[in-house]
């Protein structure tokens, strides 16, 4: 009987996570620039003409590819538990829902609103809450208490996180405005303002470290250390199919 080796079997999987992401880039493919100024002739030719770029790690390595605001947006959000898993969903202004799913098929709801991210964080189950009726969004830890599950806020953001990822112990999150760093449920403000214009806007976050922390946004990305709070921001340096 034909067995297909199980290193041919690891690489032709590698192959198609690696297709799924559409890696069309290089790190080479981008340069090193200055943060130009908000609404400034720079920033202007920074934005213009511009692919949306997202970064995520492949077995350590910064991988980046054009990001599709249809299939990379996060609309849906899990996390397996006893018994089920928790389902979050978000449907922008018609509102999502935070939902458990047993494993018999049965489905009880939690919460309504929008929740674009449903993780674990030290044994304990989050989710974010984009629908306050501010537009800061919040963050809430799950409970499970006589059978029924629950929620308590933990803090209110300054406005809702686009992407965020959990590295070396820390919970990392970047909106418009703000980039935090949360810290045994602590919440840290690393830099304000840096995505301040809503046309470059972080897409993606993706971390091997503190140090070495990768935000993709529209025209290239940023490269974040977040041990002596510096950073590098990128441009995309090849010439665009349509100039």
């Amino acid at each position: 009987m034909f067995e297909l080796k199980p290193l041919f079997i690891w690489l032709l999987i590698s192959g198609l996570i690696d297709s799924l992401y559409a890696q069309k880039y290089h790190v080479t493919d981008f340069e090193e620039t200055q943060v130009p100024k908000s609404d400034s002739a720079a920033w202007h030719k920074f934005i213009s003409h511009q692919l949306d770029f997202k970064v995520w790690l492949r077995h350590g390595e910064l991988k980046i590819g054009e990001f599709d605001t249809n299939k990379d947006l996060p609309h849906q959000a899990e996390v397996s538990v006893d018994r089920g898993r928790i389902v979050g969903t978000d449907e922008g202004e018609f509102y999502g829902r935070l939902t458990f799913e047993d494993d018999g098929g049965g489905v009880t709801q939690i919460k309504t609103g929008d929740f674009p991210f449903v993780f674990v964080y030290k044994h304990d189950v989050f989710f974010i809450d984009t629908t306050d009726p501010f537009r800061k969004g919040a963050l809430y830890k799950l409970t499970y208490d006589d059978g029924k599950y629950a929620y308590e806020k933990i803090f209110d953001f300054d406005e809702p996180p686009h992407t965020m990822c959990i590295v070396d112990g820390d919970i990392l999150a970047g909106s418009f405005n703000y980039f935090y760093r949360i810290h045994d449920l602590q919440k840290e403000v690393i830099f304000k303002g840096f995505f301040s214009d809503e046309t470059v806007s972080p897409t993606s976050i993706a971390a091997t470290d503190l140090q070495h922390v990768y935000i993709g946004i529209d025209g290239g990305y940023v490269q974040f250390n977040l041990v002596n709070n510096t950073y590098k921001c990128f441009k995309y340096s090849k010439k665009y199919p349509w100039d």
